[in-house]
């Protein structure tokens, strides 16, 4: 999406893609199905793709995020008790 003319109130934009159900190890081009997928990396700002990691059940998260706001992400106690 381009935004033309933007007001500088929405300079703090935030996308989540959610890839969780989508079958991508569903996917055989031929020789045989996927153990890995991985999740673009690019120039991508307050990004965040979320998708079924294949062992256990779990989920595989990609956070893009500035290095001052990683750094509060990282550090955010709500969230480290969610993870492992």
């Amino acid at each position: 999406m381009l935004l033309q003319n933007k007001d500088e109130n929405c300079s703090n934009v935030y996308s989540c893609s959610n890839l969780c159900r989508f079958p991508f190890y569903n996917v055989d081009f031929g020789w045989g199905k996927p153990e890995r997928v991985g999740l673009p990396n690019g120039p991508f700002k307050n990004l965040f793709f979320l998708k079924d990691y294949k062992i256990g059940g779990g989920v595989d998260a990609r956070v893009m995020l500035q290095k001052q706001h990683m750094s509060e992400f990282e550090r955010d106690e709500e969230l480290l008790e969610l993870i492992s």
